[in-house]
């Protein structure tokens, strides 16, 4: 009679164990599975969108050069550094804008859904170099016109 019920008592146990151990075992590999799935999700989101501005790469002619070339994260990584190891006294006035946009945590400075090439080519089909630098001319030109308007204007108040 004692040996009926060890061997209930330890069939019991055994099942009760080997169900509460498939149960953990369930969950463990569900969580790994989930987390697997949540790290495909991201490797993926990073293959077809632009980590800095976000874009995906049906917006862009050429998805890998604008990833590689014109939003370089470690460009961007070379520039904060640059940032933090020059003086104050030494920065330019962007410089120190970005400079204070970092050191408060703010990100505003970085390109949000926003990239040159898509601005540019939607006024002009195919923006080159040369139609880049002609524009800079041409805003250097219209800056110095306007100092020179400002500086007379200053010149005529003090008269």
């Amino acid at each position: 009679m004692d040996t009926v019920f060890i061997l209930f008592d330890f069939s019991y146990f055994t099942l009760v164990v080997l169900i509460l151990l498939a149960i953990v075992t369930g969950v463990i590999i569900d969580t790994f599975g989930e987390l697997r799935d949540q790290a495909s999700q991201k490797a993926e989101r990073l293959k077809s969108q632009c980590f800095m501005c976000g874009l995906g790469e049906g917006v862009f002619s050429n998805f890998d050069l604008h990833v590689d070339e014109e939003h370089n994260l470690w460009s961007y990584a070379a520039y904060i550094v640059y940032l933090q190891e020059l003086p104050v006294v030494r920065q330019t006035r962007l410089e120190q804008y970005v400079h204070g946009k970092i050191i408060t945590g703010d990100s505003s400075w970085l390109p949000n859904n926003q990239a040159a090439v898509i601005s540019m080519s939607s006024e002009t089909e195919d923006a080159t170099n040369h139609d880049v630098l002609e524009r800079i001319g041409n805003l250097e030109e219209t800056m110095s016109y306007l100092l020179a308007e400002v500086k007379l204007g200053q010149g005529a108040q003090q008269s």
